[in-house]
């Protein structure tokens, strides 16, 4: 139902987001834009882990999300790294 970042700074509670990022895949990545909640946030050695659940995910969203998980559940990757760009 979310996603949990890893990031220099803290996440503000109940901050609501717009999220937008890229799930690689067999066949071409797909882009996904979000909202999203901050629900937690915790220091992890110099950075924060933020999590963030998802709202109002559409179902299609929700489909590409679940085949990704589905895709990893046989790897040992523990996260994706994901580069950020502030607007």
């Amino acid at each position: 139902g979310g996603l949990a970042l890893r990031y220099p700074a803290p996440g503000e509670i109940g901050a609501q987001l717009g999220l937008q990022f890229q799930l690689p895949s067999h066949e071409a990545p797909a882009t996904l834009a979000v909202k999203g909640i901050v629900r937690h946030c915790h220091v992890h050695h110099e950075d924060f882990i933020t999590g963030i659940q998802f709202v109002e995910l559409d179902e299609e969203a929700n489909k590409t999300i679940c085949r990704f998980i589905e895709s990893k559940k046989s790897t040992r990757t523990s996260g994706i790294l994901v580069s950020h760009r502030h607007r």
